[in-house]
């Protein structure tokens, strides 16, 4: 049997053989097809590689709150209070929840605000000012038909109660927001008007009456300047007001090809992230609107795809998630770039669930948490909490917990893989590493291909693949370097190197940093590694 045979190239070694054009590119479909849909006269569906789908790189620890059919409670919103360690949720029964997320359990619960039979709390916002180890906190809940009221939680009895119904304040209700100093509560819904109200007498101030042409979805005060004001709807646009100036005219209006799902303020109110329809995410500065950064994401081509994003606690991070994707992604704010991503998904469900809504832990930093719907199973809605410090394989497994981690790749999305090239007709390891020390390693071409990127677009490689049962590639690492490259592609992570010694490691970072390896990620998490040990040291 004949073997087609590469050499993967660094810098410091010579070029590839067969192919020197290593970015070469091949045409993608908008949409992903199934394993179905694949010829059986190929080893792999390379278009499909190459539109972007592909599996996990780090699966982080999730865990059920709220929700699903083994709760009392569905979700439709929340928020985290700002200094403890609880939530309010708004259910789509209409009630107001507590939950403690530390503990997972519900804390207390009351009736939402008055109204029809469908009336499902849409809407929450805890006041400003809020110090750590207060009494009480006070929170705004609206629902769907426009009516409002102003709960009070107490800490120590650990109640909640209806402090004061603010009655019907709309028609339909999607946003409320209080600014800095608490006095003024900015509604918003759909229509195209906002409505501003006295947090203490709830008289309306002012209302921005026909300020975009189609229905706003969000309106957001600045956390530091009570009259800084930011809305964004369908119509394309997003629009920053001031309360003292009132509806005359917005200060600046930012503009997109698509329609604007949600605006939020970062921190420090020196930038404001607009988050469009189908992963169209921009950072401006607050001071005159201009473009700070673009955020680079996948285009899904789903109009139906809302996006939303935000601030993790430290502004340095984004975290977005889409109404069409089970992805969770974290950004970089300064350059745009993505950093992180993983998909969310359950022991009977790979690809379906989709983030309704999501909301960064203000406590912890590497926690969130997220609203999730099913699109094809009636699980109704789930809010789970996203640790990304742990995988599962960390805590003890129970059925609360969502299945896989990054160690167990080949229990999950490895089956994935694998199952999508369901009619390939042998699934052996059919791709041979020669190291540098001429040991060898063998490793899948169906997981090479969908997670290595340079992998799948070398020409060379593919057509070796489409012709031959096996492939040999030489590569430029010591059998020891280059079995972390290749757990890091089966796994997304990189694993204990207290064994290597720094020259190799350093090795190891040069060849992760060539351009044409494609590999941002791992380069990354090596050079995290390095530093870590460094300061261990120290």
């Amino acid at each position: 049997m004949s073997v087609g045979k590469i050499d993967i190239c660094s810098n410091y070694v010579e070029r590839i053989e067969v192919d020197s054009d290593v970015n070469s590119r091949f045409e993608m479909y908008e949409k992903v097809r199934t394993p179905c849909d694949v010829g059986k006269d190929m080893l792999f569906d390379w278009d499909t590689w190459q539109s972007g789908s592909r599996p996990l790189n780090y699966c982080p620890l999730v865990n059920s709150t709220v929700g699903g059919h083994s709760s009392t409670h569905e979700p439709r919103q929340f928020e985290f209070h700002p200094t403890e360690r609880i939530m309010v949720v708004g259910t789509v029964d209409n009630e107001v929840v507590i939950v403690d997320w530390e503990e997972n359990e519900t804390v207390d619960c009351a009736m939402g605000p008055k109204g029809g039979d469908d009336s499902q709390v849409l809407a929450l916002c805890w006041e400003n000012g809020i110090t750590k180890g207060c009494r009480q906190s006070r929170a705004f809940a609206g629902t769907n038909q426009g009516n409002v009221a102003l709960y009070n939680y107490d800490f120590y009895e650990k109640k909640l109660t209806l402090q004061h119904d603010l009655g019907n304040k709309y028609t339909k209700l999607t946003s409320v927001h209080v600014n800095s100093d608490n006095r003024y509560l900015a509604i918003s819904g759909y229509e195209k008007h906002i409505k501003v109200f006295d947090t203490t007498t709830a008289e309306p101030v002012v209302t921005f009456d026909n300020v975009h042409d189609k229905h706003i979805n969000i309106c957001r005060f600045a956390n530091h300047f009570p009259n800084m004001l930011l809305s964004c709807s369908f119509d394309k646009t997003c629009k920053m007001w001031d309360m003292r100036v009132g509806p005359k005219s917005p200060v600046f209006t930012m503009s997109s090809e698509r329609g604007f799902v949600m605006v939020t303020f970062s921190p420090s109110d020196l930038y404001f992230l607009a988050s469009a329809v189908d992963n169209k995410v921009t950072q401006f500065r607050s001071l005159d609107g201009s473009l700070h950064t673009k955020v680079d994401l996948p285009q899904m081509g789903s109009m139906a795809n809302y996006t939303r994003a935000y601030y993790m606690p430290q502004s340095r991070d984004i975290v977005v998630g889409s109404a069409d994707e089970s992805v969770v992604r974290i950004c970089s704010s300064v350059t745009g770039k993505v950093t992180w991503e993983s998909q969310i998904y359950s022991e009977t469900s790979y690809r379906h669930f989709h983030i309704q809504s999501l909301r960064c832990n203000p406590i912890e930093k590497d926690r969130l948490s997220l609203i999730l719907y099913h699109r094809y199973l009636d699980e109704g809605f789930k809010l789970v909490d996203v640790d990304l410090s742990r995988t599962p394989d960390q805590e003890q497994k129970n059925e609360n917990f969502y299945h896989s981690s990054a160690n167990q790749t080949a229990l999950a999305g490895l089956a994935f893989d694998l199952f999508r090239e369901v009619h390939c007709q042998n699934s052996e390891m059919d791709v041979e590493l020669i190291c540098s020390d001429d040991k060898i390693i063998r490793t899948h071409s169906e997981i090479m291909a969908c997670r290595w990127k340079w992998f799948c677009s070398h020409q060379g490689i593919r057509d070796l693949l489409l012709n031959l049962k096996k492939t040999s590639l030489r590569i430029q690492l010591p059998l020891n370097t280059c079995q972390i490259l290749i757990d890091y592609i089966y796994s997304g992570t990189v694993g204990d190197l207290d064994n290597l010694e720094l020259e190799d490691l350093f090795h190891l970072i040069h060849f992760a940093h060539h351009e044409e390896l494609k590999l941002e990620r791992f380069f990354y998490l090596l050079i995290k590694t390095l530093v870590e040990k460094n300061c261990k040291c120290i």
